[in-house]
């Protein structure tokens, strides 16, 4: 595969839409292409934020009626033509999924005192956003446990040598472990855990803390930051329900999501012993 051929594909490819032959070229070339590789990671980041940050709200019908009135009169053939010859550039598919993005970015600061620069590299590297976007991608199948299996030993040998931090297996209370991955991003060492609490996933994303804390390969918002020097947690809750938990353990930085109250998911955390 190309690299005009892979860019033609990312939306599809995002969108889990390329056959099984189809997304084995695909990676395959990503895997040795970084600029390929960067441009799709941007789109799917981009599309991640829009789709975990931004509400849908229901167009009221009298606006709606309004909308398609005006669009079914004074139709211009050159601007038609215009349009579509904008949306064949090169750039203006990156450039309208930056602008969405930035757009549920600026929903999600308003009223904020908050001035630092949202750029379109720490959406891709910020650990929140990983960690939900991650939790997602378990629900929907694109994430599998490369080993499947509730013995905490099992999971051991999975982490064991790869990281330079300790990866915790919590035994969690009503909770059932489920199996382990092991990744790196931009160089960093990634353990992946998944439990089930009744019919919920909870999905644990643990990484070193100096790293983060350093704000170059990962990072986190400063209040995020603030509250893990002051407390050693950080809770936050997202629209669509689902709750993320970060706390340091040691040299660790844990994130635990789940579609579950604030409540309930620290509950599951604190409620039994953890198996080192």
């Amino acid at each position: 595969m190309d690299c005009k051929t892979f860019q033609e594909l990312i939306s599809s490819a995002v969108d889990l839409q390329l056959t099984d032959g189809e997304m084995t070229a695909f990676r395959e070339h990503g895997h040795l292409c970084t600029p390929c590789r960067y441009e799709y990671e941007a789109e799917a980041a981009t599309k991640s934020v829009v789709r975990l940050r931004a509400g849908r709200i229901r167009t009221p019908d009298h606006i709606a009626r309004q909308i398609t009135s005006q669009l079914g009169h004074g139709r211009s053939e050159p601007r038609s033509q215009w349009l579509l010859e904008f949306l064949q550039k090169p750039f203006a598919k990156p450039a309208i999924g930056f602008a969405l993005a930035f757009a549920s970015i600026l929903v999600l600061l308003k009223g904020s005192t908050s001035d630092l620069p949202f750029t379109q590299a720490t959406l891709v590297n910020d650990v929140v956003l990983q960690s939900l976007t991650n939790h997602q991608a378990v629900l929907d199948g694109q994430i599998k446990p490369q080993v499947i299996s509730g013995e905490p030993a099992q999971l051991e040998s999975l982490f064991s040598g790869i990281t330079d931090y300790a990866v915790h297996l919590p035994k969690m209370k009503d909770c059932k472990l489920l199996g382990g991955v092991q990744n790196e991003f931009a160089g960093t060492k990634l353990a992946h855990l998944v439990y089930q609490h009744d019919n919920e996933i909870v999905y644990l994303y643990q990484t070193c803390f100096a790293t983060v804390m350093k704000g170059e390969k990962l990072c986190l918002s400063a209040e995020a930051k603030d509250d893990l020097v002051r407390t050693g947690w950080f809770s936050e809750s997202e629209p669509d329900g689902r709750t993320i938990i970060l706390w340091r353990k040691g040299r660790t930085l844990c994130a635990a999501v789940a579609r579950m109250s604030k409540n309930d998911l620290m509950s599951c955390l604190t409620s039994g012993e953890e198996h080192l």
